[in-house]
């Protein structure tokens, strides 16, 4: 990210759509759930 040439948002956004593109959505819900129940946010 810091490399990019695009906003913070802009370059974090591609991330998330790699993420979903590769069907990734369900395991990073399941993580934030988790990280939830101990307290992480």
């Amino acid at each position: 990210m810091m490399l990019s040439k695009d906003s913070v948002e802009k370059t974090w956004q591609k991330i998330v759509d790699g993420y979903r593109s590769k069907e990734l959505d369900k395991m990073i819900e399941e993580v934030n759930a988790k990280a939830k129940e101990q307290g992480i946010e």
